[in-house]
């Protein structure tokens, strides 16, 4: 075997192994001393120090309420089956999307009683869904392996979120909601960024891939509505990046829910979608990009994190 062909071998395994021994230093690290670890995570992704001692911008506010704030409902609200409990009795159950099954092992799902059509993902993961366009072309097998290997994620560790590995992992089966806006090639995603009932800013996103979730993400005003490209950095900008969005219609529905749903909260992230103009809640997510965003500018995180109030 020539020597380029022997290292393209034994990469992926190098890979695979350094993965798991940064798996098991960074569990060690997360419970020994999480504020360390969170530190050099922050400045390794971003290429700053985390100011903890006087948090300023949207990062460090996530980052210090996950160290030193009240996290006891976060493991709760960040499962995507469980929320479900807290929005119906927050009075939003026609909010929710239809789940089909719920199940904690991948070997459990019986396809047969399944429709055509359907998403799988996991309560605990992020950009692990799994869409089935029709259920009769899907590689049962394949479908079962990957949802196994999300299940056994750990997710969290590597990037310092412990709430997130006290949530039971287990598999969600939901309708899949077919995109109604025309603008977008995929469905639009509405995330609005909230402290204690008070929606703070609006971050809209399309044109994403269904799998990575990878796509257009823009700060939008709300009255007026438009985007607010100027938050955006140049770098990131694209042609779909100036197309408009149009308002939707169920958008004061999905503003009402997101200052019911964070009311508790000095931050969190209520997330919706528009389909035929009925608000569907999406999730709630308490550590949005890790709380190490980088899709926006510094201006925009300071002006964010200064409306955040931490208590």
């Amino acid at each position: 075997m020539k020597f380029k062909e022997t290292v393209k071998s034994v990469f992926p395994f190098l890979s695979l192994l350094n993965k798991r021994i940064k798996m098991i230093v960074y569990s060690y690290e997360l419970k020994r001393d999480p504020v360390k670890l969170t530190k050099r995570i922050y400045e390794e992704y971003t290429g700053k120090k985390l100011n903890l001692e006087n948090p300023r911008d949207l990062n460090e506010k996530i980052q210090w309420l996950k160290l030193y704030g009240d996290t006891s409902m976060w493991p709760l609200l960040a499962d995507k089956y469980r929320v479900r409990t807290y929005v119906e009795q927050n009075g939003y159950g026609s909010m929710l999307n239809e789940i089909y099954g719920v199940w904690s092992k991948a070997n459990e799902i019986d396809f047969s009683k399944l429709p055509d059509q359907f998403v799988l993902k996991t309560n605990n993961g992020y950009g692990d869904v799994i869409v089935v366009r029709d259920k009769s072309k899907m590689d049962q097998k394949s479908v079962r392996k990957k949802l196994r290997k999300n299940l056994s994620g750990k997710f969290g560790v590597l990037t310092a979120e412990p709430h997130y590995l006290k949530i039971e992992p287990r598999i969600i089966c939901e309708k899949l909601l077919e995109n109604t806006e025309p603008a977008s090639s995929s469905i639009v995603d509405y995330k609005f960024t909230c402290t204690f009932g008070e929606i703070v800013c609006l971050l809209v996103c399309y044109d994403r891939d269904a799998v990575t979730h990878r796509g257009e993400a823009i700060i939008y005003s709300i009255d007026p509505w438009e985007p607010r490209l100027e938050y955006t950095p140049a770098r990131l900008l694209t042609e779909n990046s100036k197309k408009v969005i149009p308002k939707p219609q169920s958008l004061d529905q999905m503003m009402e829910a997101a200052r019911v749903l964070s009311k508790p909260f000095p931050h969190v992230r209520v997330d919706f979608y528009d389909v035929n103009g009925k608000a569907i809640f999406g999730e709630m997510t308490f550590t949005p990009s890790s709380g190490r965003k980088r899709n926006c500018t510094d201006e925009f995180l300071l002006e964010t994190g200064d409306k955040i109030r931490l208590y």
